[in-house]
Order: C-alpha cells, then structure tokens, then sequence
C-alpha cells in the first residue's frame, strides 16, 4: 500500500509542488514515516491528525515537513479554505462560502450542515492526491444558502 501510495503522489506532484496532509500519515515509527515521506515529491505541511501523535515525537520526521499545524487557513484564489484532520460543524467564514477541507473520516458519510465541506482523505480518491485548485473551483461553485450565522443573524 505505502509503495502504491508514493508512486500515485509522485505521479501527479512534481519537487516544486506543495502538498496539504491532512493528518493520519503512518502507524510507524518517525523513522520509517520519515523514510517514506522522503519518497514523496513536493513541498509537504501536515495538518496532524490523531494517528500522528508518535510520529511527530521524531525530528527525523518533522524535518521532513516544511511546515506542521493542528489548523491551517489559507486564501486560494478568492477563497478562504480551513483545513483541519477533523471535519467541524461550524468553521471560519462558512456562512460566506469558505471551503472546509479535512481527512479523518476516510470516506463515511457527514453531514455539516449547509456549506462547502469536503473528506479529501486518498481513501476517497482511489489512493491519489486531491488537486487544491480543482477542489476549490468545485466547492467554490456550490451556491451560499442564506443561514443563520451563530450569532443569530441572516448572513449570505
């Protein structure tokens, strides 16, 4: 699995590439996880994930890591994306149309309310990395409902 999972990032990333991991990287040791990262093209920011506590211990493995955070939030584009292991109900600007991004569920069904949300763990794309343009431009395209925001007021 973890050689098929290489070969199908370094397939579509290239060394200059950046590449999202949104938690749940390996159940080895740092060194083995970093070994296998090594592999991996791109320039890779783990979003860590509740699997990831042990792995995270190893310098080895952090060096491997051009960055590491429990949250990221990020414009691309004219979009605001969270990402987060964890998918949450309510997440930052989600009334005004940000892209909620996570990876903890491999592939079972949520349901987040209204918004544009998305479990872009490999096991719901066949073992292959999500594109984060695509995804944007496709979530993006999702129309805003109007909702009660939680403070109680109508936003778009």
């Amino acid at each position: 699995m973890n050689e098929g999972i290489i070969k199908n990032f370094n397939s579509v990333i290239s060394p200059n590439d950046t590449l999202y991991l949104l938690g749940d990287i390996s159940f080895s040791n740092g060194a083995k996880a970093a070994e296998m990262l090594s592999r991996i093209n791109g320039h890779k920011h783990l979003v860590i994930g509740n699997h990831d506590s042990k792995i995270v211990k190893s310098v080895e493995f952090l060096n491997e890591l051009s960055s590491w955070s429990y949250y990221k939030e990020m414009k691309v584009g004219k979009h605001n994306v969270v990402m987060m292991h964890y998918p949450i109900y309510s997440w930052n600007r989600k009334s005004y149309g940000s892209i909620h991004l996570f990876g903890h569920l491999h592939g079972t069904p949520v349901d987040l309310g209204f918004g544009r949300y998305k479990d872009v763990g490999v096991d719901t794309n066949e073992m292959m990395p999500y594109n984060l343009q695509e995804l944007v431009e496709d979530l993006g395209s999702i129309p805003i409902n109007i909702e009660r925001n939680h403070h109680g007021r109508e936003e778009a």
